[in-house]
């Protein structure tokens, strides 16, 4: 909807098609460099990674694109920045508008963005199991909150499914149950997956017809960035725990029940969250 109006609006002229995702990339990065600050308090890590982000070539590529995809980046972080001013800084209302705004927008923005309720559910669910009695009541409220909504979209969906089976075509297309014929597929499958995420070289991300979204490159971000990304991965599972639980979330189910993954396009919106794992790094 937002680029169709966009497209109308400019004369349905290529400028008009694009300008939506370079206006949610650009926003995409001013809330990397707001969140990587209140993090670090470092101006000169914020600056560097937002550049870093900005740059790389991968990113660049959909931040030009007429793609939605590119617009979960800014509910992706939007939700970080929601997390960090509820669990962090106890500002617990505008914490939670923060999250329920970006996870309801990324449901209606991209596929992999409908994973943002339930990894918020899973994320509160843990908080309010873990929370002493002061704690609690606020968090079940927020819990009970995220869990109408969920319930309310989920049978959306089910309508959607029952009336409009052609909407999950390409649900069906991509589907690992469909697609795959044996345990050993499977299991070669999770792997490229699991080593793909972890080291984003090229040859993990190739192979496919969704290569050509990517730079032909052995490394499709920084290669110096990489070490940084795995220290932030192992520092946010004690420090910033909701940050990995809901990385791991929002990125393995898409991938690894769906074939031809890893996959640049269906995976661009964890892009910025890489480079804020390698900030914390």
């Amino acid at each position: 909807m937002i680029i169709g109006a966009s497209w109308e609006f400019f004369g349905q002229d290529f400028f008009g098609l694009r300008l939506p995702a370079v206006i949610f990339s650009v926003a995409g990065l001013f809330l990397l460099f707001y969140l990587l600050h209140k993090i670090t308090n470092n101006l000169v890590v914020s600056t560097s990674f937002s550049m870093l982000t900005a740059t790389n070539l991968w990113f660049l590529n959909f931040s030009r694109s007429g793609w939605e995809n590119i617009f979960v980046c800014v509910s992706y972080l939007l939700n970080f920045i929601g997390f960090y001013h509820f669990f962090i800084e106890k500002r617990h209302r505008l914490g939670f508008v923060e999250v329920f705004v970006a996870a309801v927008s990324a449901f209606f923005f991209y596929h992999p963005g409908k994973m943002f309720l339930l990894a918020n559910l899973i994320i509160f669910s843990l908080a309010l199991a873990s929370s002493d009695s002061k704690e609690k009541l606020k968090l079940v409220r927020y819990t009970v909150a995220l869990f109408l909504v969920v319930l309310l979209l989920s049978l959306v969906l089910l309508a959607a499914y029952a009336y409009f089976p052609a909407a999950y075509s390409r649900i069906h297309s991509v589907s690992v149950f469909l697609h795959l014929k044996s345990v050993s597929e499977f299991s070669r499958h999770i792997l490229r997956n699991v080593f793909g995420m972890l080291t984003f070289l090229g040859p993990f991300f190739k192979g496919t017809v969704w290569e050509r979204y990517i730079p032909d490159s052995f490394f499709l971000i920084h290669f110096f960035v990489i070490p940084f990304y795995w220290l932030g991965l192992v520092i946010s599972i004690k420090k910033y725990w909701y940050y990995f639980v809901f990385y791991l979330i929002v990125f393995l189910p898409v991938n690894m029940l769906s074939v031809s993954t890893p996959d640049a396009v269906r995976i661009v919106h964890n892009l910025p969250a890489v480079f804020l794992f390698a900030g914390i790094g």
